[in-house]
């Protein structure tokens, strides 16, 4: 395999890698870019996890991972925790370290643990404290179980007697916690807090439900505001487009004038990207003349729009685009959703446009996935080139059922799955390759 295709196939979370490891001569020509790899965030979205399981398990291919855990540990302690998804990143690798007895990992856990927790207890605290304090919580907690967190529950109720307002910022521990050991852990909390006044603060944030009210009537006053300007020909605040929510027609033949309207480039895009199907006023030829624009930011939203509407004429637009080759990567998602038998040699040569870097990859691939899952007449190798350039671990398990569903699910790309960085493709590919082989073959 070359260097950049190992790169690639890293950097989308592909079991590729750890293939090549296991079977190639010379894994140390991989060791730079792994440990690029590994000093760099590998998802923004923590929400979803980090990657650490998967490039944990791609350095254990080295023999020596001395430098990897060396440079890991020097990174953790100096990491700033502004950079929340990279110092997330950083803390499952130490957990999976410290799994494995390494202590010096362990010691750096502690560590930042107690120096987080101080700067909790000062007066000034940032935001970004609390949120990699709970993270390290959460990974000292699957590191050590129940007698990890009768520790952290006392040093959280002392950050909520410093600062009373800061009970949200442990919400997903809290949850955590409430379900640890089917809840029995949670039920001698509570019963201790009856008696512990520090202890009823950690229950009662446990148990508060946090609404979306707040953002409701941010939502509510942004589009008043908005109309309210628009009535009286007055200009609106930048500010009120960042809680726009159109809900409905009444809204959108709203919303619709709004746009026709402005004349910032920029305004006209960022209200464009509101338009949605269910509130949709526009004639199809207006999606198509804000798509085929001449500035870039209103093109890219036009095009959004057309993808999420699909609109009768779009396909015809897509085709003439695509052959044309300027956005035909964005062409490809409005020819999967009207796809004709005599589009495939288009439609091909347009997805292979999309680059696994661009930022429109998650639009095009996923609403292709969507047209895949509708109709069985899309070209099956669309399957095999998302799956080959598609970073986002949830739609790769879809991308997988549809190979599944198309008997394209190789042992081959079985044996990868067990190493992908989404843990159902890999819970996937474990239960496929129990079955008879006839199943994959």
């Amino acid at each position: 395999m070359r260097k950049a295709e190992f790169k690639k196939y890293l950097s989308i979370g592909l079991g590729k890698c750890a293939v090549e490891l296991a079977s190639c001569n010379d894994r140390n020509k991989y060791r730079d870019i792994v440990l690029r790899a590994c000093l760099r965030p590998q998802t923004e979205n923590v929400l979803y996890g980090t990657r650490a399981q998967y490039l944990y398990d791609v350095l254990s291919f080295f023999e020596d991972d001395k430098l990897f855990f060396d440079t890991i540990i020097i990174a953790f302690n100096e990491c700033s925790l502004s950079r929340y998804p990279f110092f997330a990143q950083l803390c499952d690798l130490l957990v999976l370290f410290s799994m494995d007895d390494r202590k010096e990992a362990e010691s750096a856990l502690h560590c930042k643990y107690a120096a987080i927790l101080k700067e909790l207890l000062s007066d000034k605290v940032k935001p970004e404290s609390y949120r990699c304090f709970e993270y390290v919580c959460v990974g000292m907690l699957s590191l050590y179980g129940d007698e990890r967190i009768w520790e952290s529950i006392k040093d959280i109720s002392d950050v909520f007697c410093a600062h009373p307002n800061s009970t949200e910022n442990f919400g997903w521990y809290l949850s955590i916690i409430s379900d640890w050991r089917g809840g029995k852990l949670w039920s001698r909390l509570c019963k201790k807090a009856e008696k512990d006044p520090a202890l009823r603060r950690i229950v009662k944030a446990g148990q508060t439900e946090y609404s979306h009210t707040e953002k409701e009537n941010k939502a509510e006053r942004a589009q008043q505001n908005l109309r309210s300007a628009f009535e009286k020909g007055l200009p609106y605040k930048s500010t009120d487009l960042l809680y726009i929510e159109f809900g409905g027609r009444e809204q959108g033949d709203f919303l619709a004038e709004l746009i026709r309207k402005e004349k910032s480039m920029r305004r006209k895009a960022k209200l464009l990207s509101a338009v949605s199907e269910e509130n949709n006023a526009f004639a199809p030829q207006e999606l198509i003349t804000f798509a085929d624009s001449d500035d870039p930011v209103l093109s890219r939203a036009g095009w959004k729009a057309l993808i999420e509407i699909c609109p009768e004429g779009a396909h015809d637009f897509a085709f003439e685009v695509g052959v044309k080759s300027h956005c035909a990567d964005l062409a490809a998602a409005v020819l999967a959703q009207t796809y004709r038998p005599e589009d495939r040699d288009l439609f091909l040569y347009c997805l292979q446009k999309v680059s696994y870097r661009s930022a429109d990859a998650h639009l095009i691939f996923s609403t292709i996935l969507n047209a895949a899952e509708q109709n069985n007449h899309l070209p099956k190798e669309s399957l095999t080139y998302i799956y080959e350039n598609f970073g986002c671990d949830f739609c790769r398990m879809r991308t997988v059922a549809l190979l599944s569903k198309r008997r394209m699910f190789t042992r081959s790309i079985a044996a990868e799955c067990l190493y992908d960085s989404s843990d159902e493709v890999r819970e996937f590919a474990e239960k496929k390759l129990k079955r008879t082989k006839s199943s994959i073959d």
